[in-house]
């Protein structure tokens, strides 16, 4: 995921599989992203639709929205000009898509610190309202919620990091060599909830 012009100078460190695996996970990310319009599409058309029906809907996830379509079109934008897929007019030099995959990982810090902020909100309004007695058929589900806030609070924190490594190039030369394998600890949990409804 990260631009070729801010990737380390050295990687001698480094094993030559491990890069590769690395550079195996950012590809495979960014062609995922491609779809990923559609999806942010659908979350507009959704947030229009409710804020027509209801005019207390939450401005927080409407900066996130933005926050995302910026992210996603400056991301797709610049990938697709490095892999040369754009028509000529549209091309751009190396350094101008450097700065698209910069902003594009600015625009991403944006929308994490909104969701750090989004979960902080939660946790104060769980506490202020104190020890609740909660029956014991909604034990689990309670407890659900918690461990779902958990893993939010993972996903988030890991995101934030390495969006703000590629807002800063060149950033630390960890990072830079294993942000596809970082990126895909960020989302472990969604891959093991998925991977647990195949099993079901």
């Amino acid at each position: 995921m990260t631009p070729p012009d801010v990737r380390p100078q050295t990687t001698d460190d480094i094993p030559a599989s491990l890069l590769s695996l690395s550079s195996m996970f950012s590809e495979t990310r960014y062609t995922l992203r491609l779809f990923g319009t559609i999806h942010i599409l659908n979350q507009y058309m959704r947030f229009w639709h409710d804020s027509q029906n209801n005019h207390n809907t939450n401005p927080i996830d409407f900066a996130q929205l933005l926050t995302l379509a910026t992210y996603q079109s400056l991301e797709n934008y610049a990938f697709l000009a490095s892999k040369r897929l754009l028509p000529q007019r549209w091309t751009m030099t190396d350094k101008m898509v450097n700065r698209c995959f910069v902003w594009g990982a600015r625009a991403l810090v944006l929308h994490f610190l909104l969701e750090l902020f989004k979960l902080g909100r939660e946790i104060r309004i769980r506490n202020s309202l104190g020890p609740i007695q909660v029956p014991r058929n909604e034990q689990l589900s309670d407890s659900a919620e918690v461990l779902a806030w958990w893993k939010r609070l993972f996903s988030t924190s890991v995101w934030g990091i390495l969006c703000l490594h590629w807002s800063f190039p060149p950033g630390s030369q960890l990072l830079a060599t294993s942000s596809g394998g970082f990126s895909f600890l960020a989302d472990f949990f969604s891959f093991q909830e998925l991977w647990e409804k195949t099993l079901k």
